[in-house]
């Protein structure tokens, strides 16, 4: 049952990622910068060994979390690196992924980062956290901001806290979003914890390797 839901998290937290709208930024790839955006998402080489971790290609981006109560426009953006990292999976099936834009300039990356992180960011992912499940039956418990360390220029995290109920069972679901901005580079790290929240120790280390890498872009 647990990879059943891991499958729908993943599906879900694809669409938190980032869906196609007119108003998401252009993209005009460029492979070195492609590169780069590859380079600065979660890597294998950050998570111990011990843990058991398993990489497994990611869901594919569909678009800004959009509401009708949040809708950013950013189609007059450009993006010349976008990259989604593997999913990095334990064995009790939480797993761990991110995803990386490179903007055309410093100001841009900072004018898409302050035009997506709002104050109703929160409630919008967990209302796509809940209608993205259907019909599976889920509870969103909270969806809101949380303490993280500033590992950036800026940086904001959310934890949506959610109760899958695929039958009569009940399992929990954890998924903290970790998002940061250094310059024209936009990170966004999903901690995904079926059963249980990831320590937040662990997670500052993943955040701090991932937000040392947005300095050599």
């Amino acid at each position: 049952m647990k990879l059943a839901i891991v499958a729908l998290v993943a599906l879900i937290t694809a669409g938190l990622a980032s869906a196609a709208s007119p108003r998401e930024p252009k993209k005009v790839i460029l492979p070195a910068v492609q590169a780069k955006a590859k380079a600065i998402n979660v890597q294998a080489s950050d998570l111990p060994k011990a843990l058991g971790f398993k990489a497994k290609p990611g869901s594919p981006d569909t678009g800004t979390p959009r509401c009708s109560y949040y809708n950013p426009d950013q189609s007059d953006l450009t993006e010349n690196g976008d990259a989604k990292s593997p999913e990095f999976t334990l064995p009790s099936a939480s797993f761990i992924s991110s995803s990386a834009s490179i903007f055309k300039t410093a100001g841009q990356g900072r004018t898409a980062y302050t035009r997506v992180v709002q104050p109703k960011l929160p409630a919008c992912l967990g209302e796509i956290f809940r209608k993205g499940a259907a019909p599976t039956k889920v509870t969103i418990v909270s969806a809101k901001e949380i303490s993280f360390p500033k590992l950036a220029e800026r940086s904001n995290a959310y934890r949506i806290q959610a109760s899958f109920k695929p039958g009569s069972q009940r399992i929990p679901v954890y998924l903290d979003i970790v998002v940061m901005n250094r310059g024209k580079v936009d990170v966004v790290i999903f901690f995904a914890g079926i059963g249980n929240f990831f320590n937040s120790g662990f997670e500052h280390q993943i955040a701090t390797a991932v937000a040392a890498r947005t300095a050599n872009a």
